[in-house]
């Protein structure tokens, strides 16, 4: 049994493979002043997967059915250390660089970590914004093979500086940073305004930290409390819409289980006073188990689903009609169900390494205005 599924993943993701250490050295004539030990590691993931969406002709959706490779990712890693141990306390120079494949490359992320403790750190370059719990997890970590619908109201990547960090049990992390506000892979900021974001999350027994959506059986029970905050002013003089988000995190692990949930409620205003000032709000809950009590499923198989509703336009003072059932305004409701199937030890590591899962959500419609939008996926993932 274990053979046979362990082959049905090699079939859908390729051939085994772990982060390769391509530099790992000390330099003896430095020894005990400035950065002894030299490390750079490279590595990635391979997100291949099949999609069935339902096809509705009276809205206009023709639905989809067929093969994607959802993300090709390249990462590379540098570290310039004090002591020549990894685990000593010292001064380090972290480096991270991480190129998208898929559709065409394209840099996602390229930053620099200059580390004094654990709990003080300063990154700068482009990266992820600390303003969601499910943002800040590798998209080789998230529990489902896609996040949920609150992912997409915040800022994501911008490029900007961030003081950050965590204590040694991770009890305390945090994150405040400013940004350009712009996106990813500009060359400047247009609007002499910054995007200002801070997270702090609390987990009170300490645990791995904001690291994966699924922990492994063996990871020692934790839980965590966070709450972010961003504000950011985008567009030209004259024409600009201001935003505040508010986010709560909440995420507990036990052996088995792993649950998370998150709240974001956002208030935008525009400058022009002829259009719609709005709210968005969203939230979703997820859990994922794996099977407990039966040999072998209890590290292999687990059992996976998400509830979500987001509505990205709520107008505050007038009425703004849909344009359509596919109108992006109008708010949703997704139930998701499926399985996931993980090679786990010996072969890897961790779980969430190789991985293939199958799952089927049910679209809902929140404002009157419904259409056939199910979706089938059977998604595989290899991290190298």
């Amino acid at each position: 049994m274990r053979r046979a599924c362990f082959t049905l993943l090699c079939l859908c993701v390729g051939a085994s493979a772990s982060a390769a250490e391509v530099v790992d050295r000390v330099d003896p004539e430095n020894k005990g002043a400035g950065f002894d030990r030299t490390r750079m590691r490279v590595g990635g993931f391979v997100q291949p997967r099949f999609v069935s969406t339902q096809e509705d002709e009276a809205a206009g959706v023709p639905g989809e059915l067929g093969f994607q490779v959802a993300r090709a990712r390249l990462e590379f890693t540098t570290l310039r250390s004090q002591s020549d141990d990894p685990e000593e306390l010292g001064a380090q120079v972290r480096t991270t660089t991480s190129i998208e494949l898929m559709p065409e490359a394209r840099l996602v992320d390229a930053f620099i970590d200059l580390s004094a403790r654990p709990l003080l750190n300063v990154r700068l370059g482009q990266f992820k914004t600390p303003t969601s719990r499910t943002l800040l997890v590798s998209d080789k970590d998230t529990a489902l093979p896609e996040r949920a619908g609150l992912d997409e109201l915040g800022p994501r990547r911008q490029i900007g500086a961030m003081l950050h960090g965590a204590d040694p049990k991770n009890i305390v992390e945090y994150g405040i940073g400013a940004f350009n506000g712009e996106g990813t892979n500009r060359l400047g900021n247009v609007n002499r305004k910054l995007l200002t974001a801070a997270r702090v999350a609390v987990s009170p027994w300490g645990g791995p930290g904001t690291q994966s959506e699924l922990l492994d059986p063996e990871v020692p029970a934790t839980a965590t409390l966070g709450y972010s905050i961003y504000s950011n002013v985008d567009g030209p003089e004259g024409a600009e819409e201001a935003s505040i988000s508010h986010n709560g995190e909440l995420f507990a692990h036990y052996r088995w289980v792993s649950l998370q949930a998150e709240l974001l409620w956002r208030f935008s205003d525009w400058q022009p006073v002829e259009l719609a000032d709005f709210n968005s709000l969203a939230w979703y809950a997820q859990g994922a188990s794996f099977v407990p009590g039966v040999p072998w499923a209890d590290e292999h198989l687990a059992v996976l689903g998400r509830v979500e509703r987001a509505d990205p336009f709520i107008a505050i003072d007038q009425t703004v009609p849909l344009v359509g059932p596919t109108d992006p305004a109008q708010g949703r409701q997704i139930v998701t169900a499926g399985l996931g199937l993980y090679a786990s030890d010996p072969w890897f590591k961790r779980a969430q390494d190789l991985r293939l899962q199958v799952l089927y959500s049910v679209h809902t419609e929140l404002e009157d205005r419904p259409y056939d939008d199910d979706q089938l996926v059977v998604a595989g993932h290899m991290s190298f």
